[in-house]
């Protein structure tokens, strides 16, 4: 178990304390703590829309089935014949035609509605041609971001080994070829240099599909990032920007947890929301992929059992820490080994005198934080494991 000094625990930001104070002042306890939760998933009332436009067959469907970790097989998973395709609740992938395909460059501006989109991922499984540069620069004259994404590479690297049984180049002198090829191509149309970003959608742990995810995510609006969590699969470069956003919860959580020891809600033991603590971080082992159901899926594409994944991984003191007991023994632990010292150094200027409050929230924060770090880093070996293991088969 992880020391309680050495856990830095996240704060709450000057405009939510402000806002928090006011909220007491004027409702009570009662009202602060409904506030503090509202304020917590207001994200789930939040739509990010993402329009996933291409010709037909260059992969726009399998793009989105990879986004979401689900395959064709699965229920949910898009189809060529399917327009609007939800993520869970607040997240729409949209499958557009191309331009040029149903559409001509004059109508569909209009038939599309373009405006509507938050995001753009424009699809190709070749050189992108010339109505992808025009519709590229209609959606930057509208302000919106948009991504170049490249299909199929694998298609190109099997295909250059099977033509060539001498002089075969290596996978990456093959990626630059194409990415070369595909900048030729947008410079010819008078665009400057965009990232191109390359993905074989059946395995979304390489090439750039991490870079994508974490693109999505730094470059969504602030008021949406949290949604763009729902985005599954283990993306190694966007693991610590999940872990940075779930951060920015736990001040809130802890607060209204510690509004909730303070006016002696029913249900409510050891001074914090257990409901809270036990729905977080059920939350959390959702969005590392380490869910029962996730550990299962990991050890069956590496080969191994389950007891041999989790002890490679040392996932013991992990699994013990998000269960009910474990996340009760975690708060114990904390409320034995802090000093009334150190609770004055967590003062909660809303929460003033109020010590049972202040032993909340001090309590929560020191329990979330501590689980998020362990998920932190087994969701690291994870990856770090999977991408071992995509470079041996290459």
């Amino acid at each position: 178990m992880a020391e309680q000094s050495s856990v830095v625990c996240p704060t709450l930001t000057e405009e939510d304390e402000k806002s928090f104070t006011t909220m007491l002042k004027e409702r009570g306890a009662n009202g602060l703590y409904k506030y503090a939760r509202g304020k917590l998933d207001s994200w789930l009332n939040v739509s990010l829309n993402v329009a996933v436009t291409g010709g037909s067959g260059k992969g726009k469907s399998s793009l989105i089935n990879a986004m979401i970790n689900l395959t064709g097989d699965d229920e949910g998973a898009a189809f060529s014949d399917v327009k609007e395709h939800p993520t869970h609740k607040n997240i729409v992938f949209w499958d557009l035609p191309g331009v040029g395909y149903n559409f001509k460059k004059k109508e569909y501006l209009d038939k599309m509605k373009l405006d509507e989109y938050d995001y753009f991922i424009l699809v190709s499984s070749e050189r992108f041609s010339e109505n992808d540069c025009w519709l590229d620069y209609e959606i930057r004259k509208m302000d919106k971001r948009f991504f170049l994404v490249r299909t199929k590479v694998d298609n190109d690297i099997r295909a250059e080994k099977r033509s060539r049984k001498k002089q075969t180049r290596t996978p990456e002198e093959i990626l630059a070829a194409i990415r070369s090829d595909c900048m030729e191509t947008l410079h010819y149309y008078g665009f400057p240099d965009i990232p191109i970003y390359f993905v074989d959608n059946l395995s979304p742990n390489h090439y750039d599909f991490d870079l994508l995810s974490k693109q999505l995510i730094k470059d969504a609006q602030k008021r949406k990032r949290e949604i763009l969590l729902s985005i599954k699969g283990y993306a190694g470069q966007v693991i610590s920007e999940r872990k940075k956003a779930l951060e920015k919860r736990i001040p809130k959580l802890s607060m209204a947890s510690a509004v909730a020891g303070a006016t002696s809600i029913p249900g409510v033991g050891l001074w914090v929301d257990n409901a809270i603590l036990i729905k977080e971080v059920n939350f959390y082992k959702e969005q590392f992929g380490l869910t029962d159901d996730d550990i299962k899926e990991t050890a069956d594409i590496l080969g191994l059992r389950e007891e041999k994944l989790k002890e490679d991984l040392d996932m013991g003191i992990f699994l013990q820490n998000c269960t009910k007991k474990g996340i009760i023994a975690l708060c114990r632990h904390f409320e034995v080994s802090a000093t009334s010292a150190e609770i004055a150094k967590y003062a909660i200027p809303i929460l003033g005198s109020i010590i049972k409050g202040a032993m909340s929230y001090k309590t929560t924060s020191y329990c979330l934080t501590t689980i998020l770090e362990d998920i932190y880093n087994i969701s690291v070996k994870v990856f770090e494991k999977l991408s071992s293991q995509m470079e041996e088969q290459l």
